[in-house]
């Protein structure tokens, strides 16, 4: 029996080994969470610029490891030969989905604006606006134009639009 050959290739063992890698990064960001938790009730003096160094760094890894979260969840949806197509029903899940990710990476800086760390605040908040930002332009764009974002990533040939 001849099978046919189909226009795009199989990513199935790709998109495996990508859920697997997301799973090791959201289970990275719980444990950073939990380290950033830890070390503010332990630490005898958090306001040390030591202990605010330390902090800065895991809140960026934390933030970085969400981000690669939410960018690879999006990502794996290229992947996918049958999408449906975006209704509003998506289009707000998508929404309330980068909502999620961006209010959730600014959970360290509210706790260490409770411990009165005012310039580990500040330099979390700056780094959490560009968080955000990188967001924005990285995974909302890109969705607008779904179709055309796709064929850019996939190599494949820019599908026909109602307005060309």
């Amino acid at each position: 029996m001849k099978y046919l050959p189909t226009q795009e290739p199989d990513y199935s063992n790709y998109l495996t080994y990508l859920s697997r890698i997301l799973g090791a990064a959201s289970l990275f960001a719980g444990f950073l969470f939990t380290v950033i938790t830890l070390l503010l009730t332990q630490l005898p003096y958090p306001d040390t610029i030591q202990s605010q160094g330390i902090l800065l760094f895991f809140n960026t890894l934390f933030l970085f490891s969400v981000y690669l979260v939410g960018y690879g969840s999006y990502l794996m949806t290229y992947f996918c030969k049958k999408v449906p197509p975006m209704t509003p029903t998506i289009r707000a899940s998508y929404y309330l989905s980068l909502l999620f990710f961006s209010l959730s990476a600014s959970a360290p800086t509210w706790l260490f604006f409770l411990w009165n760390l005012t310039y580990l605040t500040l330099a979390s908040f700056i780094i959490w606006i560009i968080f955000t930002v990188t967001i924005l332009n990285y995974i909302y764009r890109p969705l607008r134009n779904y179709k055309e974002s796709r064929a850019r990533i996939l190599r494949l040939p820019v599908p026909k639009t109602k307005n060309t």
